[in-house]
Formats: C-alpha cells, structure tokens, sequence
C-alpha cells in the first residue's frame, strides 16, 4: 500500500512538474512607449496599439504606405477627442492595431495626408519593430520627411 501511495505522488509530481514546464517559454511584457508624435502600448507581447494625433475635420487622414512582411495593421479606427459640446474641428486620435506574423525587424510608413487635392502630405513617419520569439521586442516612432 505504501509503494502505490509513493507512486502516485511521484507520478502527481512529476505530472505537475511537467505541466508546468510546458507552458509559454517566453515572457509575455505588456508596456508603452509614449513619444512625440505617437504612443504605443505593447499588449501580451504580440500586440500593439499604435495612438496618432489625428483631426479628421481638416482633411487629413493617417495611410499606411508601405508594410513590412513581419507584422500587419489589421484594423483602424479614428476617436474624437472628449467633445461634450460638439464643437466643431476638434480633434482626436487615429488608433491601429499592429499584430506579429512572424520573427524579424520591420518598417511600417505611415503618412498623414489629404487623399484630394493632389495628396497633400503633411509628414512622413516610420513604425520599425524588432520582434523575437513572436514578441514584439523594440518599438520606434520617428519623423522621416
């Protein structure tokens, strides 16, 4: 009787143990990077939410330019600012959401312009990620024009 009580808390052991250790390896940060012109907050490690300063009311829209083959914006959304009021030309913020695809450092370009008026381009800037273990690792945010 002790030797069947001894193996099955051996084999309780050595179960737990294993469950254990075949969870996720990597560490799953969750952060944000605020800047000048952005602010990004890294969710679960494989998530971004990329915030830009946007006013819809002037004709200016964020566009994605070019896209890197290591993470994608799968959807995008403009949010007014707090505008109790409704007063008029009040801006707000533009929000992509940015998933992994896979391993690498890739540049997204985001360009904020009026689609009419022969594209107006008010500034060219570069989302660059560094992603490792399908997380995403580094996040840059800079002004290219």
């Amino acid at each position: 009787m002790k030797r069947l009580v001894y193996l099955a808390v051996c084999f309780l052991l050595y179960f737990l143990t294993a469950c254990a250790e075949s969870g996720s390896d990597r560490e799953e940060a969750s952060y944000t990077v605020e800047g000048e012109h952005f602010s990004a907050q890294v969710i679960n490690g494989g998530e971004l939410i990329l915030d830009l300063p946007s006013n819809a009311t002037t004709g200016y829209t964020w566009v994605i330019t070019r896209e890197p083959d290591c993470f994608a914006s799968d959807y995008d959304t403009y949010i007014e600012s707090g505008n109790d009021d409704r007063l008029v030309g009040v801006g707000g913020i533009s929000e992509f959401h940015i998933i992994v695809l896979k391993d690498g450092e890739g540049t997204m370009e985001f360009q904020y312009k009026r689609n009419w008026e022969g594209g107006e381009t008010a500034g060219t800037y570069e989302l660059t990620l560094t992603i490792s273990d399908l997380q995403i690792k580094s996040v840059s945010f800079e002004q290219v024009e």
